[in-house]
């Protein structure tokens, strides 16, 4: 299942001749992804017996070690299919939308696993593709929580995608308040690392998720940094 979900990330970049390859593919990973869940699960079940008398040793209560063991493939490898599937473009996957809705459940494992930012970020980036639900607003207000705890471990780029990912998603669900902060300060701390006209776009773009205005103000280059536009 982790082969199947690295290469998904790749067909991302590099897809297919043919669609029906490209679907096949995906459908082939899903499905993969789901077994493995599954097979982890029983796993777990099974090892319980052992592990759950250990956790009792040691004071512990089954139900509590059995919560603490991860099931499945890792969040990243979660996170990379995941990635795959939102990257194509419309006409070659239409259903992609409905594909990730449908990995919800493994998005909210991935999420509940504290991932790293990286992972967090590239799965917050894919859930904007998918369908509207309560369902998709619940990962992405837990995405939204792990990406303001560590929105420092993001270099300036990451923090730009993340700022326009804000802002294609504020229609259908409301960016926290905190997390928009975090973005804010963290962009003002490595502002040098992006082109000025690459910090105006992030800034802009997190005015319209809803960052204060203030906030907006201080990100925004003042026009002597703007690139000047030569005369024709």
């Amino acid at each position: 299942a982790e082969t199947l979900c690295s290469v998904s990330r790749s067909l991302g970049y590099l897809q297919p001749w043919t669609p029906e390859v490209l679907v096949a593919f995906l459908t082939r990973a899903q499905s993969a992804l789901d077994e493995a869940a599954v097979d982890d699960t029983a796993a777990a079940g099974e090892a319980s017996g052992t592990g759950g008398e250990q956790a009792a040793a040691d004071g512990e209560a089954p139900e509590a070690w059995m919560a603490r063991r991860p099931c499945g493939p890792s969040p990243r490898h979660v996170a990379m299919l995941c990635q795959g599937i939102a990257q194509q473009p419309a006409e070659l996957l239409p259903d992609a939308p409905e594909r990730l809705h449908k990995l919800l459940p493994h998005v909210e494992g991935a999420l509940a696993a504290s991932p790293t930012a990286v992972t967090a970020l590239a799965l917050f980036i894919a859930l904007v593709r998918c369908r509207a639900s309560e369902r998709r607003a619940s990962s992405l207000d837990a995405a939204a929580k792990r990406l303001a705890e560590r929105a420092f471990e993001l270099p300036a780029g990451s923090l730009a995608s993340l700022s326009s990912a804000l802002a294609s998603v504020q229609d259908s669900w409301a960016p926290p308040m905190e997390l928009l902060s975090q973005v804010c300060a963290q962009l003002d701390i490595k502002r040098y690392d992006l082109a000025p006209s690459n910090l105006a776009r992030a800034a802009a773009a997190l005015g319209k998720a809803g960052a204060s205005e203030s906030d907006v103000i201080n990100l925004t280059p003042p026009p002597s940094e703007m690139p000047k536009l030569s005369k024709p």
